[in-house]
């Protein structure tokens, strides 16, 4: 199998802020915020069986539309750094 990225089809683009108070116990509350990406990548791959291209085309990049969920805890440590929550790919 090869994969290749033939890079963006568009500028990343914010599509949703979020931040929240959650509690945890009677006590607890703890802060978190996401946020919602959208990436437009163009990326082709190709699998092969034994040498013979059986799917994909490696010469024909595809449009995928991504949406990545980014979150971070800030009350639980001020230095703790952004994580990936979710992705979310498509077919453009």
């Amino acid at each position: 199998m090869s994969w290749q990225s033939h890079g963006r089809a568009s500028p990343p683009q914010t599509v949703n802020l979020t931040a929240a108070k959650i509690m945890m116990d009677k006590t607890t509350d703890h802060e978190i915020v996401q946020v919602t990406v959208r990436v437009n990548l163009k990326q082709s791959v190709a699998i092969y069986k034994g040498g013979k291209l059986i799917g994909g085309n490696p010469n024909e990049p595809q449009d995928i539309e991504e949406f990545i969920v980014l979150e971070k805890w800030p009350t639980r440590d001020v230095y703790e750094d952004w994580k990936i929550a979710a992705r979310l790919t498509r077919k453009a």
